[in-house]
């Protein structure tokens, strides 16, 4: 039971960074997803190690293991370009630490018949703490509660974010395109891995809610294949699903029509609901900065045959990025795979997309999800994501079952 609640909550944590339990005053922040990390690793991987009791691990998770491990050394390659060696030994050592460890975590735990059951209970439980993070956001956008909240030595921000008037709706994250990723992504795994029940529905139907009140057009974008492959496999259930899409649909139209004819309603909401028409419109301040960083990516990439095969540096993006960023340490091409490339070379490209992609020779019921972290990438930043690299593993396991 201890095993099963410690799992359940590593699963729910994992993307949160508006916890930080050092609460601020350590180097860097300590979110719960790595002291979790820890304790599972040591719980499935202890015991083995004091016994010298190695697992035999078929063909496909060795590949896997090979696959980050070939991306790990061309990362740490990618250093020797590096203008800043100590912060790119520090982002490295981070990514190290994510994709090692939810690797292994998954690995040490395949064989349990309830692996699934417990990832699908981890599911329900993030989108419930995302949830609750998405109410207390909105308590602190109206002064009912502090920006941010002291949880013992730990430190909890409720920072709002906003476009023009509107809230952006971004979960247990401090980013809205983050957090409406970490919620399709577990409402794809509820639907692959949970029992087709109503309540599955209803959890499915909240992550649908969390992705739409982001406003973030790249999980958008990324929602487009997950709902592909599952219209392919749709089933009965999903023709019910389609049926109360249909009436949730009539009932806001319905509400929208009743706003609409009180005139002082109307004026209210088209004033309100103004930079949300925005959010379609190609010309758009920040549709425009996209297409320039891919544009200044590409160029970064392809400058001479060195930057292009071992790129500048694992984590260097913020200095050639620095006129638009103003110097700021985060700034980056808002592209997964073009930062990669441009950071660590066009091997570590492709390393990191077969990483991706080649549990999907076999007929994999992760392929949607799988895809649309794919187009994410492409079009945002989540390669780094604990998230990401669960289904991953997921994925790969599948394959080698």
């Amino acid at each position: 039971m201890a095993f099963r609640i410690l799992f359940i909550l590593w699963v729910a944590s994992l993307g949160t960074d508006r916890i930080d339990l050092l609460g601020g005053n350590g180097p860097a922040a300590l979110l719960p997803f790595y002291a979790l990390t820890a304790m599972l690793v040591a719980v499935l991987w202890g015991p083995r190690l004091l016994r010298r009791n190695w697992p035999s691990l078929p063909p496909e998770l060795k590949g896997f293991g090979a696959w980050i491990l070939a991306l790990l050394t061309l990362l740490c390659l990618s250093l020797l370009r590096s203008q800043d060696v100590a912060l790119s030994a520090g982002r490295l050592a981070i990514f190290a630490g994510t994709t090692l460890g939810v690797t292994a975590v998954v690995v040490g735990a395949r064989h349990r018949p309830d692996l699934g059951a417990l990832v699908a209970s981890g599911a329900r439980v993030g989108l419930a703490w995302a949830l609750l993070c998405n109410i207390a956001t909105m308590f602190a956008l109206l002064s009912v509660l502090p920006r941010e909240l002291e949880l013992g030595p730990a430190l909890l921000s409720l920072e709002p974010t906003m476009y023009g008037q509107l809230p952006r709706l971004s979960g247990q994250t401090l980013d809205m395109n983050r957090g409406a990723m970490l919620a399709l992504t577990y409402g794809g795994l509820l639907a692959i891995l949970a029992p087709r029940t109503l309540g599955r529905q209803l959890w499915i139907g909240l992550a649908a809610a969390l992705v739409l009140g982001s406003l973030s057009r790249s999980a958008w974008l990324a929602s487009l294949p997950v709902l592909a492959f599952a219209w392919w496999q749709r089933t009965p259930t999903a023709e019910r699903m389609a049926r109360l899409a249909a009436t949730a649909l009539l009932l806001v139209i319905a509400t929208t029509a009743g706003l609409l004819l009180d005139q002082r309603l109307r004026e209210t909401t088209a004033r309100t609901l103004a930079p949300l028409a925005e959010r379609f419109d190609l010309q758009e301040a920040s549709a425009q900065t996209h297409a320039q960083l891919f544009t200044r990516g590409f160029e970064a990439s392809t400058r001479d045959l060195p930057r292009a095969l071992l790129g500048a540096g694992w984590g260097m993006s913020h200095r050639e990025l620095a006129d638009v960023f103003g110097g700021d340490e985060h700034g980056n091409y808002h592209s997964a795979w073009l930062a990669l490339w441009a950071e660590a070379g066009f091997l570590a490209l492709l390393t990191g997309m077969a990483a991706t992609l080649l549990p999907l020779r076999r007929r994999s019921r992760y392929a949607g999800l799988i895809i649309g972290l794919f187009v994410y990438n492409i079009v945002y930043i989540g390669f780094s994501d604990h998230l990401f690299w669960l289904t991953t593993g997921l994925a790969w396991s599948e394959a080698a079952a």
